[in-house]
């Protein structure tokens, strides 16, 4: 079974990072400065990064959430709210 790890990550300054992992290893990215539009990009990059990766919402294993303390209060709950959706998809238990 393939280990796939997807991170959503806020940083300083309004930018957003998505990594999508096999083990330890990066197999794509995603990068963009944030102009209050987080809503309509990230599970279009999301889609876009499985994509090209060649594989599916389903070889998740895990997804990750981070931010940086300077992130909006409502990116945060962009970012929260789009992973926990994607772990309940999954049916895993840590929410």
């Amino acid at each position: 079974m393939n280990n796939y790890y997807l991170s959503i990550i806020l940083k300083p300054k309004n930018q957003v990072e998505i990594l999508l992992k096999k083990g330890s290893r990066l197999l794509n990215r995603a990068f963009w400065q944030d102009r209050q539009d987080l809503d309509k990009k990230l599970l279009p990059a999301i889609d876009k990064i499985f994509k090209k990766s060649n594989i599916g919402i389903k070889d998740i294993k895990t997804v990750n959430f981070s931010f940086a303390k300077d992130t909006s209060f409502i990116a945060q709950q962009i970012g929260r709210a789009t992973s926990k959706s994607i772990t309940f998809a999954l049916g895993k238990n840590n929410i």
